[in-house]
C-alpha cells in the first residue's frame, strides 16, 4: 500500500468494495481511508451498524468474501479494518461526512478522528441505494439513479402499493419532473421501525428512447395499442406515506422521558454516567476537546448500532 499518497486505484477499489457490500446487503454506515502517521500505511475503515463486536470474525469473513469477488483489486485483507457503527472513530467520520454535501470524496486534515490520532484521512460519500435488478437497469439506462423515501414499517405493506409498482409519476414527485420516476416497491425489516419506498429516476423520462437520426430522446408508444411503455399514475398516496420520523427517534423520546424522571444513561462501552443532554465529555488527553453530545448526536449513535443503557438513580 502506498505510504505517501492515496492513489486513484485505491480510492476506486475502495468504492467498488463498498458497492459490492451494498449489493450483498451488508449495510455500510461510513467508509474512509486513514493514515495514522506520516510514514504509515493507508488503512480502509468500514463501519456498519450490523457489526456485533462479539462476532467480529463473522463480519471480516463477509467483507473478505465480498472483496474476493472484485477483479484486479489492489486492496488486501491487511488493508481493511472493520468498526461497529457506534465506534467513536466511525461516529466522528460520519459527522464530518454529513457536514459536506455532495457525491465526492471528503479530505480531512484534522489531527484526530474520534479517539484516534491521524495524519490524513479521506471519507467516502454516502453509499448509493441499490436493489436486486438495478444493475441491469443501469446497464441499459446509464443515467438511472435510485432514491428512496422513508415510511413507517407498518405502512410498508406490499399490498398497499401494488397499484403503483411499475408505474411512473403523472405529476412532479420529490422535485422530479412528470414521467421521470419509476416506482419499484417497498423494502423494510421487522427489526427496524422505518422502511423505504424505492424509486428509479431517469431524467430523460421512462417513456422515451434515444433516436440516433435526430440525436434526441423522443416519446415512444406500443405500435398496436398506442399506449406508452409505462402507465402514469398519481403518486400522491406515496408522498402521503412519507414520514419525518428519523431512525432512533422512538428511543430518544423514551430516554428523554426517563431522564426527566431522574434516571441517567451510559453509552457502551463507556460507563460514565450522563445525567443531562447536551453533555460534554471530559477531555481524555491534554490539549484535546471532546465534542458535546446533543440529542441528534445521541440519535445518530443509536441509529449506528450503539447501545444506550438507562439506570435508575441510587436509593438514598
Amino acid at each position: 500500500m502506498d505510504t505517501d499518497s492515496l492513489v486513484e486505484n485505491q480510492i476506486d477499489d475502495g468504492q467498488r468494495l463498498i458497492d459490492q457490500l451494498i449489493r450483498e446487503e451488508f449495510e455500510v454506515l461510513v467508509a474512509f481511508w486513514i493514515r495514522t502517521s506520516e510514514e504509515g500505511q493507508w488503512q480502509l475503515y468500514i463501519a456498519s451498524p450490523t457489526i456485533d463486536p462479539k462476532k467480529m470474525a463473522q463480519a471480516y469473513h463477509k467483507v473478505y468474501s465480498s472483496s474476493s469477488k472484485l477483479e484486479d483489486s489492489c486492496i488486501n485483507a491487511s488493508d481493511l479494518t472493520l468498526l461497529e457503527g457506534a465506534n467513536p472513530v466511525a461516529q466522528a467520520a460520519l459527522q464530518i461526512r454529513n457536514r459536506h454535501s455532495g457525491r465526492s470524496l471528503t479530505r480531512f486534515h484534522g489531527k484526530r478522528l474520534g479517539n484516534l490520532s491521524i495524519a490524513d484521512a479521506y471519507i467516502y460519500p454516502p453509499a448509493e441505494k441499490w436493489f436486486d435488478g438495478f444493475d441491469e437497469i443501469k446497464r441499459i439506462f446509464p443515467s438511472a439513479v435510485v432514491f428512496t423515501i422513508p415510511v413507517l414499517f407498518e405502512d410498508a405493506l406490499p399490498t398497499k402499493f401494488d397499484a403503483f409498482v411499475g408505474c411512473i409519476n403523472a405529476g412532479t414527485f420529490e422535485g422530479r419532473a412528470p414521467g421521470t420516476v419509476l416506482f419499484q416497491g417497498p423494502k423494510g425489516s421487522t427489526s427496524r421501525p422505518l422502511a423505504e419506498l424505492y424509486f428509479v429516476y431517469r431524467p430523460e423520462g421512462w417513456n422515451t428512447l434515444y433516436r440516433a437520426d435526430t440525436q434526441r430522446y423522443e416519446e415512444v408508444r406500443h405500435l398496436t395499442t398506442g399506449e406508452p411503455i409505462y402507465r402514469s399514475v398519481d403518486f400522491g398516496p406515496l408522498a402521503a406515506s412519507k414520514t419525518q420520523r428519523k431512525p432512533g427517534q422512538d428511543q430518544i423520546e423514551m430516554i428523554k422521558s426517563l431522564m426527566e424522571k431522574g434516571e441517567y444513561i451510559t453509552l457502551e462501552p463507556d460507563r460514565t454516567p450522563i445525567y443531562s443532554i447536551p453533555y460534554t465529555p471530559l477531555a481524555k488527553a491534554a490539549g484535546t476537546a471532546e465534542r458535546p453530545l446533543d440529542w441528534e448526536g445521541l440519535r445518530v449513535f443509536i441509529q449506528s448500532g450503539g447501545t444506550v443503557n438507562t439506570h435508575a438513580p441510587a436509593k438514598k
